[in-house]
């Protein structure tokens, strides 16, 4: 039985199913077989493997006779042992994952007890949701940015285990660091599986990675004193994070969306075998650079000696699904690497200027980040890196610090499915089923506030209300209270974004694209029958163009019983020469896409040709698999619907086409808690109207709150009536607006949209009238005309233009916007076509 091509993917086994955990996933013994499905989500943790050799040491009894299997998936040319690479795509048991890496061990160990490990417990600690806060308190010489007025707030990244007796590893981000550390960790990413013994080839700064792409590494962790050092715990993690600075209320919201253990190259009680399948001896010295391979279980650093741990991380195709709590499918695909973040450890990496010649940026050392053009700006960034992070404790306050840490900043650019293969419902359905819960929760306050008035008791009706899906029985509904039935509610809410969660919907996914999908812009035009002068007095309106669809769809559609009419424009008798009507312009949203663009360098460094051999076959794979077309021509109609009163004549000529790539940047500071589109981002009027009635939301529910603060004690005499003493319940306004519902109406208040007008990105397009089809006499009144553009990428730009993509807190979108002039002075109409951006061969 062939190896899964994913590491990481665990394979189907008897006694076996899978756990998610804290953006991690882990196997542990179960008492049933596992079911015949995949588990969906392929953001699990990867190195989490163990060799023959350690199911021999009996660290698992359970998964002793699982059957060897034969790996399958690239090693390095230099393996030379077919041995070598048959590893068991077992992940360690659910204990050692959650007491050495899901949570931060402390307190002295016995070095020598191996197979059970302890336990380790600090005083509980009450886990919530909230984030948590850390504010600098070192000052920067990057003064310019004002980071010592920063506070950075960290979103936590949730799962449904309890954490009170333990540390969580969320915590470690926000522990203290040692100004100066006795400690030296470097960071070195290789081309092919590293080695011991012998010099590997690194890798170039402005390596690209992708979904499925392997990253090879190792680090070294160097004691440069005289003395024994201790240390509490090593990680090495796959890690990726949206920032994003509020420089008005000064704050950094940080979002983390990817976390992934290498736990063969973390601190851990035994010898966890490589994922790459390269053989090591731990406590062996590397013949190459004199460092001792592994760490002691004593987790004692020796004086003046340097250490080597390697690691192996693959790219998910997809997020975790507890990264999006609204449970939105765009928002769990790895976003691009976007900008870089100059606000991390105060500036470090805010001297980094892009060249304009060369089209990138860096500081030119090894695990720098790459700054581009890629039309954003200095407050948001998404970032990628290989961290090594040493945890150390304060002997005298028993306080955890941070003893030293690195990271290797990587730049990923995804290959996405394209959005509409997901199946969910349109973003207009998703907000108006959550408009319909907060109208809901509205009016269930207002409810007990006229029960206030009245003096009439509160019942469980009245706080509850009604249901989006379902309904709960009586028991289910008196095992839970108010706050857990609403959770419920905004669980079955954020369920329903998701029309069909089905995977054989991808096998056909040609089925599922919408058949037609259309927008269109329309211009009303009048000139004098001889006003071929071109004086500007012969020009009598202006042009007007609109995205939505039109208002004059029976004319562009009829039904069998009528006749296309023309548009009844009325006019003097005087104006009887006048030639006046309708153009309308109508384009299908294209389902092909258009090529990620980067600068030459860029370009040249991550040639297909220069990739490994699993990199090159995993491309092979992602183009096959996804069959995404290029893009090379727009198709358009054209539709003249000429004045019942108008003169009889040809419909204008169009003088020119033009076109231009127009980028549209979203972001807020909470989670978006609907998918969006370009044509409501687009729209300034609908986008106000959206934000003005969640403002109304928002104040609306801080005055019922403020109320029922002052009301409280009055409410819950009400609530408690005909109630025993023993069996009293409390009223919190939480049970009718929790924290979820403040955030997404916070959400869409502070959205945030800018667009940028790339004029370069295609080549200068004029298609004068005379080249274009002429048009097509439909009836006396009604004219069309098709054409076709055909869309030349202009290389030589100095803009990066990412892949397009959805997160909780920031998105890409693109569309493209179509300009057609017409002859005789009558104007100009403009179409905006939304358009994808992939990452292409």
């Amino acid at each position: 039985m062939p190896r899964s091509s994913n590491p990481n993917h665990s394979l189907r086994r008897p006694q076996l199913k899978q756990s998610i955990s804290s953006g991690n996933a882990f196997i542990i013994p179960a008492p049933a077989p596992l079911s015949g499905t995949d588990n969906k989500s392929a953001s699990t943790t990867n190195l989490l493997k163990l060799g023959r050799s350690e199911l021999s040491h009996g660290t698992n009894s359970d998964i002793k006779n699982l059957p060897v299997l034969q790996d399958n998936y690239y090693h390095d040319a230099a393996d030379s042992n077919d041995n070598e690479s048959i590893l068991v795509d077992v992940l360690p048991s659910f204990e050692m994952y959650n007491v050495l890496h899901r949570h931060i061990p402390q307190g002295n160990v016995d070095p020598d007890r191996h197979e059970f490990p302890p336990n380790y417990q600090e005083e509980t600690t009450n886990t919530t949701t909230t984030p948590t806060v850390e504010t600098p308190t070192a000052t920067s010489s990057a003064t310019s940015l004002d980071l010592e007025h920063l506070q950075t707030v960290h979103y936590m990244m949730e799962d449904d285990l309890n954490d009170q007796d333990n540390i969580i590893i969320e915590r470690l981000y926000s522990l203290p660091k040692l100004n100066v550390s006795p400690i030296n960790i470097e960071i070195k990413i290789t081309k092919n599986a590293s080695q011991p013994h012998v010099k590997s080839e690194e890798t170039s700064i402005l390596k690209e990675y992708t979904n499925g792409d392997i990253i090879h590494g190792y680090c070294t962790i160097e004691n440069t004193t005289n003395q024994h050092l201790k240390f509490e715990m090593f990680y090495v993690t796959l890690e990726g994070y949206i920032s994003i600075v509020d420089r008005v209320q000064g704050k950094r919201t940080i979002k983390r969306f990817l976390r992934m253990v290498d736990l063969s190259a973390s601190w851990s009680y035994t010898d966890i075998d490589l994922s790459s399948g390269i053989d090591i001896r731990t406590g062996e010295i590397d013949k190459y650079d004199n460092c001792v391979i592994g760490l002691k279980n004593s987790r004692m650093l020796e004086p003046f000696t340097k250490y080597k741990k390697f690691f192996m991380f693959k790219l998910p195709n997809q997020l975790l699904d507890v990264v999006c709590k609204h449970e939105i499918s765009t928002h769990v695909l790895l976003p691009p690497s976007l900008n870089i973040d100059k606000f991390k450890n105060f500036g470090k990496y805010a001297s980094i200027h892009m060249n304009d010649v060369l089209g990138c940026g860096h500081n030119g050392m090894k695990g720098s980040p790459v700054l581009t053009n890629d039309l954003s700006d200095d407050n948001v960034s998404i970032n990628y890196t290989i961290d090594a992070k040493i945890v150390g404790k304060n002997l005298n306050s028993s306080k955890l610090f941070i003893m030293k840490e690195k990271e290797y900043n990587l730049r990923v650019m995804p290959f996405q499915v394209d959005s509409r293969l997901f199946g969910e419902r349109t973003s207009m359905r998703q907000l108006n089923d959550l408009q319909t819960l907060i109208d809901e929760r509205i009016a269930a306050l207002k409810n007990i506030f006229r029960k206030l008035e009245n003096n009439k008791p509160i019942i469980s009706s009245d706080i509850h209300g009604l249901y989006l899906s379902g309904n709960f029985d009586d028991a289910t509904i008196n095992e839970l209270n108010s706050q857990e039935i609403l959770q419920r509610k905004l669980d079955q809410l954020h369920i329903n974004n998701r029309l069909n969660n089905n995977n054989e919907l991808l096998s056909d996914f040609k089925n599922i694209l919408p058949k037609e999908n259309t927008i269109e812009a329309q211009l009303n035009y009048k000139f004098k029958k001889h006003s071929s002068s071109g004086f500007l007095s012969g020009i009598l309106s202006s042009a007007s163009s609109s995205l939505s669809l039109s208002s004059v769809n029976d004319i562009a559609h009829p039904t069998a019983s009528q006749t296309p009419t023309s548009p009844n424009i009325s006019h003097s008798s005087a104006n009887s020469t006048n030639n006046s009507g309708l153009i309308i312009v109508r384009a299908n949203i294209p389902t092909k896409s258009l090529p990620y663009c980067s600068p030459s360098l860029l370009r040249k460094t991550n040639k297909f040709e220069n990739k490994n051999k699993h990199d090159q076959d995993n491309w092979v794979r992602l183009n096959t698999t996804n069959n995404i077309e290029l893009l090379d021509e727009i198709e358009l109609k054209l539709l003249c619907l000429q004045s019942n009163n108008s003169l009889p004549h040809e419909p204008p000529s169009i003088h020119s086409i033009s076109l231009q790539l127009v980028a549209i940047n979203i972001k807020s500071d909470y989670s978006i808690p609907i998918k969006l589109h370009s044509e409501l981002l687009q729209d300034k009027e609908r986008l106000k109207n959206l934000q003005k009635t969640f403002k109304n939301y928002h104040r609306e529910t801080n005055d019922f709150k403020s109320r029922f603060e002052s009301e409280s004690t009055k409410l819950n005499e009400l609530y408690n009536i005909g109630r025993q003493s023993h069996n009293l319940r409390h009223l919190n306004f939480e049970d009718f607006i929790s924290e979820q519902i403040e955030s997404d109406i916070l959400s869409l208040i502070d959205l945030k949209v800018h667009t940028t007008e790339v004029n370069d990105f295609f080549k200068k397009h004029k298609q004068m009238g005379e080249n274009t089809s002429s048009w097509t006499k439909v009836n006396d009144l009604q004219f069309e005309k098709n054409l076709k553009i055909k869309l030349e990428i202009n290389k030589d730009m100095n803009e990066t233009i990412i892949p397009n993509f959805e997160s909780c807190l920031f998105g890409r979108f693109y569309c493209i916007e179509v300009t057609i002039k017409f002859d005789r002075h009558i104007g100009s109409t403009k179409l905006s076509i939304p358009i994808n951006i992939k990452n292409l061969i």
